[in-house]
C-alpha cells in the first residue's frame, strides 16, 4: 500500500522543499498540505511541486482538518500526520507491509539548537544533531480507517501499535530503539525559534514561549 503524508503548515517557505524532497526520497506517494494563512507563500510552493494544497485561515485548524480527512473516502493507503519540522527516519515502507493495526505510531527523536544562534542556508537535517527521545508519537493510519478516532493529534485512532507490534494506548509511549522514528526539529536555531513563536502556531492556536523552550533545550544539552 502507498504512503502519503498529510500536514498543516505556516509560513514554512524557507523549509517546505527540503522536507517536501526528503519525504518524496523515502517512498511517499502524495502530500496533503493545509496552508494556515501563510504570508510567505509556502502553499504556493508546495502546489508547484505537485503537492494537494488547501487554504485556510483561522484558530485551532489541525484537528478539525484531521477529522474531516480521517472521515472521508481517500484512497486505500497509509496516511503519516506530521508537521513540517518533523522527518521520519528508518524502513518505514518496510515496517508498514508488516503492521497490523490501524496505525502505526512513530515516536518522536526531539533536536534542539545544537548550538546554533542564527539561520544559515543549510539543510535542517544537516544543522542540528543533538537530540533526544522523546516519549509523544505520531501516527501513520491506515484508510479506509480501522478503529475509533480519537481527538489528539498525537493519537489519532485507536488500535495504534509501535514498529513492535504493541498496543498504544495513548498519546505517549516510549521505545529506545525503534526500528522507525520522526526526527523533530523543534526549534532550529535560537533565531529561528524566536521568529516562529512570534508568526503563531501554524494550527492558529496559542503561541510558545520561546524562552520556556530555549531554556529545556540548554538543560537538555540539545
Amino acid at each position: 500500500m502507498k504512503l502519503h503524508l498529510i500536514a498543516i503548515a505556516k509560513d514554512e517557505a524557507p523549509y517546505i522543499r527540503e522536507w517536501i524532497e526528503y519525504h518524496r526520497g523515502i517512498g511517499v506517494t502524495d502530500i496533503h498540505i493545509l496552508d494556515n494563512a501563510s504570508v510567505d507563500g509556502t502553499g504556493d510552493i508546495a502546489y508547484e511541486m505537485g503537492c494537494h494544497v488547501e487554504w485556510h485561515s483561522g484558530r485551532h485548524q489541525q484537528m478539525p482538518y484531521y477529522r474531516r480527512l480521517l472521515y472521508s473516502s481517500l484512497p486505500p493507503g497509509w496516511y503519516g500526520f506530521l508537521d513540517i519540522d518533523e522527518f521520519i527516519q528508518g524502513p518505514v515502507l518496510d515496517v508498514l507491509a508488516e503492521c497490523e493495526g490501524a496505525a502505526l505510531g512513530l515516536t518522536w527523536r526531539l533536536f534542539g539548537p545544537s548550538g546554533h544562534y542564527v539561520k544559515t542556508d543549510e539543510p535542517v537535517q544537516k544543522r542540528f544533531t543533538r537530540s533526544r527521545t522523546d516519549s509523544h508519537i505520531k501516527s501513520i493510519v491506515k484508510f479506509p480507517v480501522d478503529g475509533i478516532v480519537a481527538n489528539d493529534p498525537h493519537y489519532l485512532v485507536h488500535k495504534t501499535v509501535d514498529c513492535n507490534g504493541v498496543i498504544i494506548p495513548g498519546p505517549h509511549h516510549m521505545i529506545l530503539e525503534p526500528a522507525v522514528c520522526i526526527n523533530h526539529y523543534f526549534t532550529k536555531s535560537v533565531e529561528e525559534f524566536v521568529a516562529k513563536c512570534s508568526r503563531g502556531r501554524a494550527d492558529g492556536g496559542e503561541a510558545h514561549n520561546p524562552w520556556h523552550w530555549l531554556r529545556f533545550m540548554q538543560e537538555s544539552g540539545l
